[in-house]
């Protein structure tokens, strides 16, 4: 029906056009076939114009690169619900990243290792700092395009047959900018190399690609899916071939290897096995969509269309159309989960949660930490958003996580790693992307308790041991998981979920041989206890949350005066966040100055209900933590902390 009507309106206005046009007088000193083409050039300028108004943009790569072939796809997908898209040219990955940054575009083409690298400068003092992490705040995830080959092309006279030769060779890794640079890099990086250890050249793909066929360049790096059409143009003579890439098994950027055949090239001779694929996916700023009321239906419509219509775009755009798939979004998600626009989460996995929710705060139990932070918040958030909320009691940050996403709550206090959690479980993706960060609150240490007749003395040794993980609904459930999951086990531990004065008591008696507890220390349910003490907790998952910064003091227990302090510990963030949907987030920077102007006021902070917790936080943590973990946060609370860099 849509491309019936979008007909009828390029006919309306070809016909207006014609009539208009070539009922102009003719221009007197040129001749008849000149002023005819004249006629038709104008008419094609009228019939162009039909979509050059568009505001959104992606930012794609340069000319005849695969970025700027495939999304001609994209514009067609999202043109066929009336989203009118132009492109703009750029150097590639990184470079999108920033153009959406400062608002060039709207949309862009990204490679899935930019988000790490945007953390690392992120995290850095450089002056690319304020830019990554803006970037990083700003782009959300709608879904994974391309399964991009990652080509490393020598000149066979080069006298490099493995990636380790390649040093003090003349390599072209790729412009400035581009995502090919930043793979480039994290590859070398892998076998203990870096640009220093190379004759390094920054020039683009198409004009790499002739210096190595004559010997300039011993090798290139090219980041592409296969066929790169400047590679696919050399003659079968040409003096060059492909080598496999992987990162020698140093880390966990890439999940995808592939095939390039022999046949891809004419130059090759032989199929390059298990090379390292890329996963590209497409990105939106906050902005994208603001202008219709409908932002669900269009997701899922232009995501019909790309599936719908993948094999015409791989014939009319780009062959690598051939192989999207919602598939490739789903799997992809679980390795990768923040970060991701809203609606093509509910998209790909089904849920539809309310557009407003009660005006309740989620705090935990009635007399927790966080319900008396919430109430401590109550009155800011009333005199800076108007909202007179109340507060929703809860075993704890899961279930504020689920009350969130249903709209039990608007605003919620929560730990970090809730969001890893939810995103990883097939059921519950989209509670997982349901809120924002407003505002990271204090650190609380990962007590892991133990019998001391249990023999456990280091996590590696609760395989097949009894272990309570805490209340189903409650954060230290999920911490507990999580770290235990990360430890890769061959004979898991048998997990408990008593409460925890019930499971301090179990440790203690060896009902249980070993229990979590998420809080700052003292924790009340583990004071007078005998025959256990506390031992270290680590992770082994870079993708989480967490910091090895926390020291639990003997002093706090008296179990543990024997064994000192628990130093370099796990410890999780709580956060205070809001919900995606139903909240308007653009007074949040007066909730924030509201908050500050509070807990900096000694007289304040010391009468407030979670006086100790207040004390820790100022706007230098808030944005330290940012720096370290940049994910999942609103545009509006980032933009507060970011500008404080100079």
């Amino acid at each position: 029906m849509k491309y019936i009507q979008n007909t009828i309106l390029l006919f309306t206005v070809f016909l207006n056009a014609s009539i208009l046009l070539l009922s102009c007088d003719k221009i007197p000193f040129l001749t008849k076939k000149e002023n005819d083409t004249k006629k038709m050039m104008l008419l094609a300028a009228v019939l162009l114009s039909g979509n050059s108004s568009s505001q959104n943009k992606i930012c794609t790569s340069a000319p005849g690169q695969g970025f700027t072939k495939f999304a001609d796809g994209l514009i067609r997908a999202f043109g066929d619900e009336n989203i009118g898209i132009s492109k703009v040219y750029t150097n590639g990955s990184l470079d999108n990243s920033y153009k959406i940054a400062d608002g060039t575009c709207n949309l862009a083409l990204v490679q899935e290792d930019i988000f790490w690298k945007l953390k690392e400068l992120a995290s850095t003092e450089s002056g690319e700092q304020k830019k990554a992490l803006t970037s990083v705040t700003k782009m959300r995830t709608l879904g994974v395009m391309l399964y991009d080959d990652v080509h490393l092309v020598v000149n066979k006279n080069s006298g490099i047959s493995k990636i380790s030769d390649m040093q003090g060779k003349k390599v072209n890794l790729g412009p400035q900018g581009s995502g090919t640079l930043i793979t480039a890099k994290i590859i070398l990086e892998s076998y203990g190399m870096n640009e220093n250890s190379l004759i390094a050249s920054y020039d683009s793909v198409s004009d790499s690609i002739s210096k190595l066929a004559n010997g300039t360049y011993d090798a290139i790096f090219a980041v592409s899916s296969a066929p790169i059409e400047a590679l696919s143009k050399l003659s079968s003579s040409t003096n060059i071939t492909l080598l496999k890439t992987d990162t020698n098994q140093k880390n966990g950027f890439y999940s995808k290897t592939g095939t390039i055949s022999s046949s891809t090239y004419s130059w090759l001779t032989e199929d390059v096995k298990d090379n390292l694929q890329v996963i590209s996916v497409l990105v939106a700023d906050n902005t994208f969509l603001d202008n219709t009321t409908k932002t669900r239906e269009v997701i899922r419509d232009t995501f019909d269309n790309m599936y719908k219509n993948k094999d015409e775009y791989a014939t009319l755009y780009f062959p690598a159309w051939k192989n999207v798939a919602k598939e490739n979004s789903w799997n992809f998600f679980k390795e990768s989960p923040y970060g991701w626009h809203y609606y093509t989460v509910e998209y790909f996995f089904g849920d539809n949660p309310p557009e407003n929710a009660d005006l309740k705060i989620c705090g935990n139990t009635s007399v927790g930490t966080y319900t008396n932070i919430a109430k401590d918040l109550i009155p800011w958030i009333e005199s800076s958003l108007g909202l007179k909320l109340s507060v929703q009691y809860s075993v704890g940050s899961h279930e504020n996580a689920l009350n969130l996403f249903e709209g039990v709550c608007t605003m919620g206090i929560l730990q970090e790693d809730v969001a890893m959690y939810l995103l990883s479980k097939t059921l519950d993706q989209a509670e997982g992307s349901s809120y924002n960060i407003i505002l990271p609150l204090h650190n609380e240490d990962v007590h892991l308790l133990v019998n001391t007749s249990s023999g456990i003395n280091t996590i590696s040794d609760m395989q097949g041991k009894k272990v309570n993980l805490g209340p189903i609904g409650s954060g230290t459930y999920i911490t507990a998981k999580l770290i235990l999951d990360s430890q890769g086990f061959t004979s898991p531990p048998t997990y408990y979920t008593a409460a925890l004065s019930d499971a301090a008591a179990g440790v203690q008696n060896r009902t249980y041989d070993a229990a979590f507890f998420v809080d700052v220390p003292p924790i009340s349910e583990l004071s007078g206890l005998t025959n256990v003490k506390l031992i270290r907790t680590s992770v082994n998952d870079a993708r989480l949350p967490y910091t090895t910064n926390g020291t639990i003091a003997a002093s706090n227990y008296s179990f543990q005066s024997s064994y000192g302090d628990v130093t370099n510990n796990l410890q999780v963030r709580a956060l205070l966040v809001n919900r995606v949907k139903g909240f308007d987030d653009n007074k949040v920077a007066t909730l924030l100055d509201t908050i500050f102007t509070n807990i900096l006021d000694q007289n304040t902070v010391s009468k407030l209900n979670a006086s100790k917790q207040w004390k820790t936080i100022s706007k230098t943590t808030a944005l330290e933590h940012l720096k370290y973990y940049p994910f999942g946060w609103g545009v509006v609370s980032s933009e507060y902390f970011i500008n404080l860099i100079q």
